[in-house]
């Protein structure tokens, strides 16, 4: 997502990174504007030159618009506001996961997703919620007849940048504030599907404030084939939208919350490193939903990955868990957030640390240690 723009400029709007298991960035996807269309372009090396841009800029393929812009239809709420109003938040989806060499079954697919969310967002906006984003309407193009992006008030940061950065708000009251917003939403008949820190942010007043409903659904409506959840915060499975899958991302949050802010000391096992974690307990079991790593490996993937959905990232010492991730592929953007993963299920046969639906359970062998992400010598990575 990104702001509205200048029809003219040419603007480089995404750079997203492939990264396999050893933190090394195998190819890159580079997404510009102009015009109101998106180019994209597969760069095939790691490293990216910004004064070659324009070369790569010419050999980068414009995506259909039609797979990501959406027909205007009876029943929306054109806004009122430009989207630079500095009082809006203007969602603009990118479509960057489309590929040329083999084009999606679905040629309005992204389209489909921005239609679905705008008619849900008119729904909610005849029933209004403090604790639900408040929806502005559809910026249309030119001519008026597609849906260019989406406006909502706007609000402060989100949950997950709250929290990371250490800004003092009140976690009861703002859980709170998400359980009355999601018990709105299910006495409407919705489920949000895709609770989770990133899609709550904070008023100025304090309040916690849902947004992002592109995964909400009908109480009952099938999820397959559609778009829900957020990896490590989905209930599994998570084919029906139903109450409970709310539910349990909200728990999700608040177990992140207390571990993010409930600090205690540990130490590496082998070199004697000091760290410290943001967990619960010490023998608290921890859902990992970062990938683990070997000691030696922390220098050459420090600089390269740093996810955006905060939680805990594992360090392994010498000798232990050094087949856990095997084949495994994970893509993040240039801020780290996870946009694609491959991952077989397997088993280390050193300590038995096994993988349980969407995340790790901690390794009880004694050299898989957990270290801080925010600490000088810290990364955060997906798994």
């Amino acid at each position: 997502m990104t702001f509205f723009s200048d029809d003219t400029a040419r603007r480089l709007v995404q750079n997203l990174e492939s990264v396999d298991e050893t933190g090394q960035v195998e190819y890159r996807i580079l997404m510009w504007e102009q015009g109101n269309v998106y180019y994209r372009y597969l760069l095939p090396q790691a490293q990216f030159d910004p004064a070659s841009e324009p070369t790569l800029f010419e050999r980068a393929k414009a995506v259909p618009r039609e797979y990501y812009v959406a027909d205007v239809v009876s029943g929306l709420t054109r806004a009122a506001v430009s989207a630079t109003d500095s009082l809006v938040y203007f969602k603009k989806k990118i479509p960057w996961e489309y590929d040329h060499d083999d084009p999606p079954e679905r040629p309005r697919l992204v389209a489909e997703v921005v239609l679905h969310e705008a008619r849900v967002c008119e729904f909610l906006l005849a029933h209004a919620h403090q604790n639900i984003c408040r929806y502005v309407g559809y910026i249309p193009s030119d001519d008026g007849t597609t849906i260019e992006g989406l406006c909502f008030e706007k609000h402060g940061l989100t949950l997950y940048d709250a929290v990371i950065t250490k800004v003092a708000f009140d976690r009861s009251a703002v859980l709170e504030d998400i359980h009355c917003g999601l018990m709105h939403l299910h006495s409407l008949g919705y489920v949000h599907n895709d609770v989770n820190p990133s899609n709550v942010v904070l008023s100025e007043d304090g309040r916690g404030i849902i947004i992002d409903f592109d995964s909400c659904r009908e109480i009952g409506e099938s999820l397959i084939d559609k778009k829900a959840g957020t990896f490590s915060w989905e209930r599994e499975p998570c084919d029906i939208s139903e109450p409970e899958n709310d539910f349990y991302g909200l728990e999700k949050i608040r177990e992140w919350i207390e571990a993010r802010t409930t600090p205690f000391r540990r130490f590496f096992v082998g070199n004697g490193h000091p760290m410290t974690a943001d967990l619960r307990a010490e023998d608290a079991e921890i859902d990992v939903w970062k990938s683990i790593w070997k000691a030696e490996k922390l220098a050459s993937i420090r600089e390269n990955l740093h996810c955006s959905m905060g939680g805990v990232a594992n360090n392994v010492a010498d000798g232990g868990c050094d087949q856990l991730l095997e084949n495994g592929q994970w893509n993040l953007d240039m801020r780290g957030r996870r946009i694609k993963r491959k991952l077989k299920n397997h088993t280390s046969d050193k300590c038995g640390l096994e993988r349980k639906t969407s995340f790790f359970r901690r390794c009880n062998c004694g050299q898989c240690q957990v270290i801080d992400p925010l600490e000088k010598d810290g990364i955060e990575c997906f798994v």
